[in-house]
Order: structure tokens, then sequence, then C-alpha cells
């Protein structure tokens, strides 16, 4: 009985992590979002824009090659590139030809 104590909470811990990982965090202007990324983990990001908004984001890269990914409202693909230049600074623009909520996934590449 001893073990199962100790394996549920692992688990429940597991299932956590991953189900936390694939929401999304909601940026706003000048709003900095620092973190850490592990080979094959995606973090998402959504940003609210009307038609003819624009957003700029900064990604530092700093040991690892990145990608991104960016969605329209409609979860459309609208653009994705692998950034391999390391400790380099990368901007993402996004141009919103709809109102709606953007989403840009970052990975490691």
């Amino acid at each position: 009985m001893r073990s199962l104590h100790w394996i549920c909470p692992t688990c429940w811990l597991t299932l956590s992590f991953l189900a936390a990982t694939a929401q999304a965090t909601d940026l706003s202007p000048g709003q900095s979002q620092h973190s850490s990324l592990s080979a094959g983990e995606v973090h998402r990001y959504h940003i609210v824009l009307r038609a003819g908004q624009f957003a700029s984001l900064t990604v530092e890269q700093l040991s690892i090659g990145i990608g991104y990914a960016v969605y329209g409202p409609n979860d459309s693909l609208i653009s994705n590139e692998d950034l391999n230049a390391l400790y380099q600074t990368e901007v993402i623009n996004i141009t919103a030809k709809k109102s709606g909520i953007y989403r840009v996934e970052i990975f490691w590449d």
C-alpha cells in the first residue's frame, strides 16, 4: 500500500504538468515573459488584436535553437520559422488582418 501512495501523487503531478503546458499565456502590450524551454516543449501565447493592429514580439535565444509559429483567429497558420542563430534577439511581427485571438507558439528546434 505504501508504494501506491507514492505512485499516485507522481502520476497526478505528471498529468497536471502536461495539461498546464498545453494552455496558452495571455500577453499584453509591454509585458515581459521569462521562461526556459526544454526539448519537446512548446510555449503558447495569446495576443488579442483588432483588424489593422500590429504586434511585435522579441525573443532572446540563449543556448538553444528555437522555432516559432503564428496562428490567426481561425487557427490558420500565418507564419513559422526556425531561428537557428544562438545568442541572438529575434523579432516576430504580426499584423492583424482580422480581429481576434492570435496564437504564437515557441518551440525547441
